[in-house]
């Protein structure tokens, strides 16, 4: 759902297609889009799967790969943000999902890119603690649209809001190296 709603392409490079969507309608992009590309997307969700783990309002996490999730929680209640819509399935929605280029998905998900609101609806300036990152992107200001907002809505503005939040505080206190960690390890026990 989130690629048909992104129109299979990243919500942040728009000339990257998807590889397989490409394939089959090469032709009419190429119409439209002279200089697209392809590779591989990649759903990435505004707060991962183990975020979810376990959400109740007394909840331990008793894995070391949850240890930067508890934190995150914190700040969420404190602010009094009820996220119970992302509990089980719930984190699949659409509100919480972006489709990106694998560069980017990484980015995202080591909280080392976030999106910053800007004053009109659903249009963000892209933020990376990697200027590298940054020059691969044709603009550093995105509009996101839908063709549907009641079937297929967009992200969820208080999601990234609080996305951004994370990442901006991970970047100060050190945490976002320990999430860097964890990602390594996960990256090597598949390997």
């Amino acid at each position: 759902q989130a690629l048909l709603r992104d129109g299979f392409h990243c919500m942040l490079k728009t000339n990257m297609y998807d590889v397989e969507y490409l394939d089959r309608k090469l032709s009419a992009v190429l119409a439209r889009n002279p200089n697209c590309d392809a590779e591989p997307l990649k759903c990435a969700h505004i707060f991962p799967e183990a975020f979810n783990s376990n959400l109740g309002e007394n909840d331990e996490f008793r894995s070391d790969k949850h240890e930067w999730v508890s934190p995150v929680w914190a700040v969420v209640r404190m602010i009094g943000i009820q996220m119970e819509e992302l509990n089980g399935t719930g984190i699949h929605r659409l509100e919480n999902s972006l489709t990106l280029c694998s560069g980017f998905f990484e980015y995202f998900n080591r909280l080392a890119l976030w999106l910053q609101a800007v004053d009109q609806p659903h249009t963000y300036v892209v933020v990376s603690t990697s200027p590298a990152t940054l020059r691969r992107l044709p603009s550093r200001v995105v509009t996101f649209t839908t063709p549907d907002p009641e079937a297929l809505p967009l992200p969820s503005p208080v999601y990234l809001a609080i996305h951004a939040a994370c990442c901006r505080i991970a970047r100060m206190s050190g945490a976002a190296d320990y999430v860097d960690k964890v990602l390594r390890e996960k990256e090597e026990l598949r390997v």
